[in-house]
């Protein structure tokens, strides 16, 4: 089974982040969208998921909380948050 995975902040989600996504799902058997919030967020992750499930309604959505702002490594957090 093929899995498209589309990740972002989505603050909110534009033209580009929704090519994304769409891109993602018409390539594979089902997608998974990663929101990436942090503390500092104006939008608050619940907005964001109703926005994307309202737009991707098969899709499989989950929310990665960071502790900080972007500016340090997540690749670690998303891989993490991926394979378990």
């Amino acid at each position: 089974m093929k899995v498209g995975v589309a990740l972002g902040q989505f603050l909110p989600p534009h033209k580009g982040s929704i090519s994304v996504c769409k891109v993602a799902e018409i390539s594979s058997d089902c997608l998974l969208i990663i929101i990436i919030c942090t503390p500092t967020d104006p939008i608050a992750s619940d907005i964001r998921t109703k926005w994307l499930r309202d737009e991707f309604p098969g899709a499989s959505i989950k929310v990665l909380e960071l502790n900080s702002d972007l500016t340090e490594n997540i690749f670690q957090y998303i891989f993490a948050f991926i394979y378990c």
